[in-house]
């Protein structure tokens, strides 16, 4: 899924007013939905991806503009070691939270892709998990 899609998601997904009431009408809808899958697809599981509550932690998580929740003050209680990657062209959260957070974290190792946005795991695949592989030896 591009950026830009993700970050029109999150945006639309943070007014709480909005999640509220998706949360209020598609749980119930996905309930029923559930119920009849089960009746008519014996065979079949069905796995309700939405709660009320996810709708409720979105809202809390961003806003319109920016990410509001950050455990940033419980950073510094993290006690193994640990390592940060992240996108240099995250449009989602931006580098600076990764800086932050290396600074806040004890024993912390940081690396930034240059040329990555929010997903550097399938951007640099190889160079992802190799820096990972180094970390854990």
């Amino acid at each position: 899924m591009p950026w830009y899609l993700c970050v029109l998601w999150i945006r639309i997904l943070s007014n709480c007013r909005l999640c509220r009431t998706l949360g209020a009408t598609i749980s119930p809808v996905i309930r029923a939905a559930k119920w009849v899958a089960d009746r008519l697809f014996q065979s079949v599981e069905f796995i309700v991806p939405w709660t009320e509550f996810t709708f409720y932690l979105g809202c809390r998580i961003t806003t319109l503009k920016e990410q509001t929740t950050i455990l940033f003050d419980q950073l510094s209680e993290l006690l193994v070691p640990t390592l940060i990657i992240w996108g240099a062209k995250d449009r989602i959260l931006p580098v600076k939270q990764a800086y932050a957070a290396a600074e806040a974290i004890p024993d912390c190792e940081i690396k930034i892709f240059g040329d990555c946005g929010h997903s550097v795991y399938q951007d640099e695949s190889d160079e992802f998990s190799s820096v990972v592989a180094k970390f854990l030896d």
